[in-house]
C-alpha cells in the first residue's frame, strides 16, 4: 500500500499547480499581494505542510463567513443599502460558504483520487498477456467489452466535466477581476465623498464589491480543485480503459461459442420473451375493453346532443351534465389511446426481442461456420437495418414520453384543490392513464436502449474480426466483394411484369421480374441466333440456287424473310427461356400508341408495303423498272426499301410504299423482251422502198436484235425537210442487253450503210420566195466580190458589215 506521506505531497504539488495564485485570492484578506509561487526544491513535508496550511485558512475563512452570515441575518440593513443589495449580500455569504465548503471536501477527496490513480497506474504497469491464453467464452468477451465501453464513456464524461471547469475557471476569473477593479474604484469614490452618507453608501457598495470578489475567487479554487480531481479521474480512466483493451485482445486469440451456450442464451431470452407475451395477452383484453367504453361514451354524448340540440344556458344542470359527458369522451378516449399504445409497443417489445434472438443464432453461424464472406456481408446488412429501425423506434419513443406529461397536475397545487369533486376525479384519472402511458414508454425506450447497445457492439465484433483476417482471406474477400457486385447489377430490377396462368382451372397472375441479367441473356442469345441462322439460311440459299435451279433473287427474297421469322421466333423463344412474360410489352400499347401512330407511320406504311411486295411481287430482283424520275435494276427488295441500280451504277434506295401508292413501270414483269425504236430522216430524192431495205438490213445484221419478234420499218411522216421512217425491233433484258447502247450501234450502222446507198439524211432547208408591191423600190442585187487567194479570218466589225442589208437607190 502507498505511504500517506508521498500521497499528501502529490496532493500539495496538485494544488500548486492548478490553483495558483487564486487560492491566496480566496482569503478573506483580498488587497495584499498573492501569494508568492512555491520554490522549485520544496521537499515532501514542506508540500505536505502548505497544503494543511490551505486547509487551515479555507476553514478560518469558512467560519468567518459563517459568522457574518448568523450576524447579518439578525441585524437590521444598514439604512444606505437598497433592498435588492441587501438579497444580493445574503446570496454571496451562502455562494461563499457552499464554495469553501466544496473546496474542503475536494481536498479531502483528493487524496484518495491520487492512491486510485497511482494503483491503477501499478496494475497497467504489472499486467503481462498470458502467452497461452486458455479458451474463453464469447459471453465473457463481451462482458469485457461492456466494461471497456463503460470505460470509455466515464472517461469522456470525465473530459468533458474537464473541459466545463476551464470554462468555469475562466468565467469565474473575469468576474473576479471586474469585481477587484470596481473595489479600487469604490475606495477612491469613497475618499472623494463630501457628506457622511455619500461615503456610508460609497463603503456598503465597496463591501459588496469585496463580497463580490470573495465569492468568485472561492468558486474559482474550488473549481480549480475540482479540476484536479477530474484529472486524476481522467488518468485513471485511461490506464483501466489501456488495461481493459490488452485484456479484450488477450481474450478475442482464445474465445469460442459453444451450441450449448448458445442454447443458455436463447433459453434465457424466451424467458424474458414469456412475460411480455403474457403481459401482451392481458393488454389485448384491456384494450378491448377501453375500447367498448369509449364507444359507450360516444354513444351517450351524441344521444344526449340529439335529445337536446338547443345549446344549454350557462351554469344550468344540462350544461354540467354535457361537460360531464365530453369530459367521459375524453377520458375514454386517452384510455384508448393509452392501450393501444400499450398494446402496440408490447408488440414491437417481442419483436425486438425477437431480432435479438434471431442476431444470436446468426452470431453463432458466423463464429462456428466457414469463412463465408456472402453471409458475413449478410449479417452485416441485417445489423445495420435492425440498428437503423431500433433508432428510428427510438427516437419516436423519445418523442412520445416527451410529451406525455400529467394531466390535470399536482393534487397538491392550489388549483387542484379549488376543483370540484367531479373534474378532481376525472383528473386523477386522466393522470393515472398518464402514467400508465409514461410507464410503458420507459420500459420500451429501455429495451430499446439494451438492443442498441448490443447490436452495436456486434457491430464492432463484425468489423474487428474483418480487420484481423490475414492477407489470403483479404484477397478471397475482395475477389468474392467483385463476385458480389456483378451479382447485384446482374439481379437488379429494371422492372416487373405480371403473367397470367391457368392452374387447375383457376386463373392465377404471377409478378414476374425483368433484371439486367435476364435482359442481357435475351440480347445475347438472339444476336448469337442471328448471326448463325443467317449463315444456315446463306448456305441453304446456295444449295437451292445451285442443286435446285432456284433463281438467284427468289432464293434472297426467302432467305430475307425466312431470316426475320427465325429471328421473331428465337426472340420468343429467348423470353420464355428467360422467364420474362410477353405482357413486358403491353405497356408499349399505351406508351407508344402516339408514336406508332405519327411518329413511326412511314416505317409501318413502307414494312406493309414490303410484305406486299413479297406476296403480290410486282416487281423481283433484277426487274428493269422505272417510277417516278428512277429507272434501273432492282437489286435488293428489303423490309423498309428496296434497291435500284441506274444505268450509271447508282443505287438508289426507294421506299417500298412509292411502289404501292405510284405508277410504276416494269419493263421485265412478265416477258424480259421489250420493243425499241429508233426514228431516222432521209432525203426527198431518195427512194424510200430503198431505205426501208437498207433499213431492214441493218436491224438484222445487229446481234442483240431478235429475229422474233421480227423487226419493221415504218414510214412514220412526210417532213418539211426529210421523209421520216422508224426501225422497231425487240432486245431481251434477260441478256443482259442495253438498249441505249443497242440504239446508239443502230445509229451508228444507219449512218454508214445509208450513205453507201447514196442515201443522203437532209439537213432544214428554206425556200425564201420574194414578191414585189407596187409602191416599194425594187432592190439591186450588188455581186459580192471575187476571195482572195489566201482568205483571212475576218474581224468582228468586218463580219458586221457584211450583215448590214443593201439597199436600193432611192427613186428619183
Amino acid at each position: 500500500m502507498t505511504s500517506p506521506r508521498p500521497i499528501v505531497a502529490l496532493v500539495a504539488l496538485l494544488l500548486l499547480l492548478f490553483n495558483g495564485g487564486a487560492v491566496a485570492q480566496g482569503l478573506p484578506s483580498l488587497g495584499g499581494a498573492a501569494s508568492a509561487p512555491p520554490a522549485a526544491t520544496a521537499t515532501p513535508q514542506d508540500a505536505a505542510a502548505d497544503s494543511q496550511a490551505q486547509v487551515d485558512s479555507l476553514q478560518a475563512e469558512l467560519d468567518e463567513a459563517r459568522v457574518d452570515y448568523a450576524r447579518l441575518g439578525k441585524a437590521t440593513a444598514p439604512a444606505a443599502a437598497l433592498p435588492a443589495e441587501v438579497v444580493e449580500r445574503d446570496y454571496l455569504l451562502g455562494e461563499l460558504m457552499a464554495a469553501l465548503e466544496r473546496h474542503l471536501d475536494i481536498i479531502a477527496r483528493l487524496p484518495e483520487a491520487l492512491r486510485r490513480v497511482a494503483d491503477q497506474e501499478e496494475k497497467t504497469r504489472a499486467w503481462t498477456a498470458n502467452p497461452t491464453p486458455p479458451p474463453v467464452s464469447i459471453l465473457a468477451v463481451d462482458h469485457q467489452r461492456d466494461l471497456l465501453e463503460d470505460t470509455r464513456a466515464r472517461l469522456k464524461a470525465a473530459t468533458q466535466r474537464e473541459g466545463f471547469r476551464d470554462q468555469q475557471i475562466a468565467g469565474e476569473e473575469k468576474r473576479l477581476k471586474a469585481n477587484e477593479i470596481l473595489v479600487r474604484q469604490q475606495g477612491e469614490r469613497i475618499d472623494a465623498a463630501q457628506t457622511d452618507a455619500d461615503k456610508t453608501r460609497e463603503t456598503w457598495l465597496r463591501d459588496v464589491a469585496r463580497l463580490r470578489s470573495r465569492s468568485a475567487a472561492a468558486s474559482m479554487a474550488e473549481a480549480k480543485a475540482a479540476k484536479s480531481i477530474d484529472h486524476a479521474e481522467i488518468a485513471e480512466l485511461r490506464a483501466l480503459a489501456q488495461v481493459q483493451e490488452l485484456q479484450l485482445a488477450e481474450m478475442r486469440r482464445n474465445e469460442h461459442f459453444t451450441e450449448a451456450e448458445l442454447n443458455a442464451v436463447l433459453a434465457d431470452l424466451d424467458r424474458q420473451i414469456a412475460p411480455l407475451q403474457t403481459r401482451l395477452i392481458r393488454q389485448q383484453s384491456v384494450s378491448t375493453q377501453s375500447h367498448r367504453q369509449f364507444d359507450q361514451a360516444q354513444r351517450a354524448l351524441a344521444a344526449f346532443k340529439a335529445a337536446n340540440p338547443a345549446i344549454p344556458a350557462k351554469g344550468s344542470v344540462m350544461e354540467q351534465r354535457l361537460k360531464k359527458l365530453e369530459r367521459e369522451v375524453a377520458l375514454r378516449r386517452l384510455q384508448v389511446d393509452t392501450d393501444d399504445l400499450a398494446d402496440d409497443t408490447l408488440r414491437r417489445m417481442i419483436e425486438a426481442r425477437g431480432w435479438e434472438r434471431a442476431g444470436w443464432q446468426f452470431r453463432w453461424y458466423l463464429f462456428n461456420g466457414k469463412d463465408d464472406r456472402d453471409k458475413l456481408r449478410e449479417a452485416e446488412a441485417n445489423l445495420a437495418l435492425t440498428v437503423q429501425k431500433l433508432e428510428n423506434w427510438q427516437h419516436y419513443l423519445r418523442d412520445e414520453l416527451a410529451r406525455t406529461t400529467p394531466f390535470g397536475g399536482d393534487d397538491s397545487t392550489p388549483l387542484a384543490a379549488a376543483q370540484s369533486r367531479a373534474d378532481a376525479q376525472d383528473n386523477a384519472a386522466l393522470r393515472d392513464a398518464s402514467r400508465q402511458r409514461a410507464v410503458i414508454l420507459r420500459d420500451a425506450v429501455k429495451l430499446v436502449d439494451a438492443l442498441l447497445h448490443t447490436f452495436r457492439s456486434w457491430e464492432q465484433d463484425l468489423q474487428v474480426r474483418d480487420g484481423e483476417k490475414p492477407l489470403s482471406s483479404v484477397a478471397r474477400e475482395g475477389w468474392s466483394s467483385v463476385v458480389h457486385t456483378v451479382r447485384m447489377v446482374w439481379d437488379f430490377e429494371l422492372f416487373s411484369a405480371e403473367d397470367s396462368m391457368e392452374v387447375d382451372g383457376r386463373r392465377i397472375t404471377a409478378v414476374r421480374s425483368v433484371t439486367i441479367g435476364k435482359s442481357l441473356g435475351v440480347i445475347l442469345l438472339v444476336v448469337l441466333g442471328a448471326i448463325l441462322s443467317r449463315r444456315l439460311l446463306n448456305m441453304l440459299g446456295a444449295i437451292a440456287v445451285s442443286q435446285f435451279r432456284l433463281p438467284k433473287d427468289h432464293a434472297n427474297t426467302l432467305v430475307r424473310w425466312l431470316h426475320i421469322v427465325i429471328v421473331t421466333m428465337l426472340f420468343i423463344v429467348a423470353l420464355y427461356v428467360a422467364n420474362i412474360p410477353l405482357t413486358v410489352f403491353a405497356f408499349l400499347g399505351g406508351a407508344l400508341a402516339i408514336g406508332v401512330g405519327f411518329g413511326t407511320q412511314v416505317i409501318l406504311k413502307n414494312f406493309i408495303s414490303g410484305i406486299i411486295l413479297l406476296f403480290e411481287r410486282p416487281l423481283r430482283v433484277g426487274d428493269i423498272v422505272e417510277v417516278g424520275a428512277v429507272s434501273g435494276t432492282v437489286t435488293h427488295i428489303n423490309i423498309r426499301s428496296s434497291t435500284v441500280r441506274t444505268s450509271d451504277g447508282i443505287e438508289i434506295l426507294v421506299p417500298n410504299s412509292t411502289f404501292i401508292e405510284n405508277n410504276v413501270t416494269n419493263w421485265t414483269y412478265s416477258n424480259a423482251k421489250v420493243r425499241r425504236s429508233v426514228a431516222v430522216g432521209t432525203d426527198y430524192a431518195s427512194p424510200p422502198e430503198k431505205v426501208a431495205e437498207v433499213l431492214m438490213t441493218i436491224a438484222r445484221k445487229h446481234p442483240s436484235v431478235l429475229e422474233d419478234p421480227p423487226p419493221c420499218v415504218l414510214l412514220d411522216n412526210f417532213g418539211a425537210d426529210s421523209i421520216n421512217f422508224i426501225l422497231r425491233y425487240w432486245i431481251d433484258y434477260a441478256s443482259g442487253a442495253d438498249s441505249s447502247k443497242i440504239a446508239s450501234e443502230i445509229r451508228f450502222m444507219m449512218a454508214s450503210d445509208l450513205a453507201k446507198a447514196g442515201i443522203s439524211l437532209p439537213y432544214p432547208q428554206r425556200v425564201v420566195h420574194l414578191h414585189r408591191l407596187p409602191d416599194e423600190p425594187v432592190p439591186v442585187p450588188v455581186p459580192a466580190p471575187a476571195p482572195a487567194p489566201a482568205p483571212e479570218k475576218p474581224s468582228v466589225p468586218a463580219l458586221a458589215k457584211q450583215k448590214e442589208p443593201v439597199s436600193a437607190p432611192e427613186a428619183g
